[in-house]
């Protein structure tokens, strides 16, 4: 009779024992996925942050080239006229 407490303690300390080390586990496996997690993230906002830079560069090619087209089509209108005055 003696025996069953001492059972039951022992029962007890093995699966607290058990689960400690079953959490322990766990936590460190959601750690590591939060770490990877964290990488991940920083990975896509430097990724975004070199897009955003690459549109901007883009955009200022095209305004250049918007430009440059406005000049020659001026520049040829010029040419024209010069030509009309000349005959």
């Amino acid at each position: 009779m003696d025996t069953i407490p001492y059972f039951l303690t022992f029962f007890l300390l093995i699966f607290s024992i058990w689960t400690f080390l079953g959490v322990q586990k766990y936590q460190n496996t959601i750690s590591k996925k939060n770490t990877f997690l964290e990488i991940e993230i920083e990975k896509e906002r430097k990724n975004e942050a070199k897009l955003t830079t690459v549109s901007e560069k883009i955009n200022d090619l095209e305004k250049n080239t918007q430009q440059q087209f406005l000049n020659i089509k001026v520049a040829i209108v010029n040419l024209d006229f010069t030509l009309k005055e000349i005959l």
